[in-house]
Order: C-alpha cells, then structure tokens, then sequence
C-alpha cells in the first residue's frame, strides 16, 4: 500500500511539476510581446538619442530649426519624439540654412528645397509640375 501510495505520489507529482508542451499560438504570442518590447527599447533608444542630439545644438540654431518647423506644422519636439535626430540627411537643407544664423524673421524665406524633408517619414513626393 505505502509503495503503491509512493509511486501515485511521485506520478502525480512529476505531472504537476512538468510543464506541458506549449501551443504554437501561445509561443507565437510570445515571440510577439518581446519583439514588441525590444522594438519599443529601441525606438525609446532612438528618442533619447535624438533628443539629447538637438539639445546639443546651439541655442540660435536649435530656435532657427524649431521656428522653420513649426511654420510647417512641425517642431523640433516632434522631431525627437519620433526619434529624428538634427543629423537626419533629409535635414541636412535646414541644418545648412540654420547653421550659425540668429533667428530667421521671415521663415517663408527659406528655400523651397527644404519642403521635402520636412515631409512626414513615409509620405510619398508630389510629382513635379511643368
């Protein structure tokens, strides 16, 4: 009888304490949740990253950079937000145009070239007009 207890015992136990195999859905779960973790560490990277970048810019090219972005509807806030760093290539324009310049009083001066970088990431360019 106790042997027989002990071996019911011992089978239960080794039950409990084995884990089931999972489901494919379950591991595709979570292989899911920590993809989404690691891509979100990694944009939270790109954003510190940024914005320690555009904080590192002088004061009268920073308030250039901010005053041309918002007379489109932008910010440099935004840009950071996104993880868009001052050394972004498609900034390069309005990096030149703002390197070493006080404020610009009328930001409609800046050349046309720069709409397009100031284009929301993954927007398409309109088509030249002839």
């Amino acid at each position: 009888m106790r042997t027989t207890l002990a071996v019911l015992t011992a089978a239960l136990l080794c039950n409990v304490a084995a884990p089931q195999p999972a489901s494919a859905a379950t591991l595709r779960s979570v292989i899911h949740r920590v993809e989404a973790r690691v891509e979100g560490e990694i944009l939270a990277a790109h954003v510190r990253e940024a914005s320690r970048e555009w904080k590192e810019l002088p004061q009268a090219e920073l308030a250039c950079a901010d005053q041309v972005l918002r007379e489109r509807g932008q910010s440099v806030e935004g840009l950071a937000r996104r993880g868009v760093s001052p050394s972004n290539p498609r900034l390069a324009e309005l990096r030149k145009q703002c390197s070493g310049t006080a404020l610009i009083a009328n930001p409609a001066d800046i050349d046309a070239r720069l709409a397009p970088a100031l284009r929301p990431i993954g927007t398409i360019a309109p088509s030249p007009t002839r």
